[in-house]
């Protein structure tokens, strides 16, 4: 048991630091000699479990004594096996995860956006009231072509605006 929380812990560590498959970036110098480390020091503890408790003493508090597991290898190997196999599963749980948010943040975004535009032409309507133009035929009717023109220019700026700071986030995060 102690092995396997180790292990699983410290892969929890390289699916958690992306977005995307863990292999899509590198980890850093620090954290891979971490990795070996840490790994190498529970799977020795395992084996060689140094600590010592009297097994009538630990009846009496409610737990068992651990074992170290020197004469089963097999337990070692099939413990590192699992918990390997386990990340790429959880791994790709993440990818999968992160894909329906996205797909669903975009159908929020096209959902916002026509909102947007649908309040853009409540306000251009409501300043063409104010300058005397008729409303015959709907809210949206009084808006001179000139007015709806100047309007979707602005958007349309502000969009590119928008998608060119997106780019540049993105190219210093990643």
């Amino acid at each position: 048991m102690y092995l396997k929380i180790s292990l699983s812990d410290f892969l929890t560590v390289f699916a958690a630091r992306t977005r995307g498959w863990f292999f899509e970036r590198r980890p850093g110098y620090a954290l891979a000699a971490a990795f070996v480390f840490a790994t190498s020091c529970s799977t020795i503890l395992s084996a060689f479990w140094p600590f010592k408790e009297s097994i009538k003493s630990a009846a009496r508090k409610g737990h068992y004594e651990m074992q170290p597991l020197k004469d089963r290898a097999f337990a070692i190997l099939t413990t590192w096996i699992f918990c390997l196999l386990f990340f790429l599963v959880q791994d790709a749980i993440k990818v999968a995860t992160y894909w329906v948010l996205d797909q669903l943040d975009e159908n929020r975004q096209r959902i916002a956006e026509v909102e947007r535009r649908a309040a853009l032409t409540n306000m251009a309507a409501s300043e063409a009231r104010g300058q005397g133009l008729t409303t015959a035929g709907g809210p949206g009717a009084a808006i001179s072509a000139g007015t709806a023109k100047k309007y979707d220019d602005r958007i349309s700026k502000l969009e590119r605006e928008i998608q060119q700071l997106k780019g540049i986030l993105q190219q210093q995060a990643g």
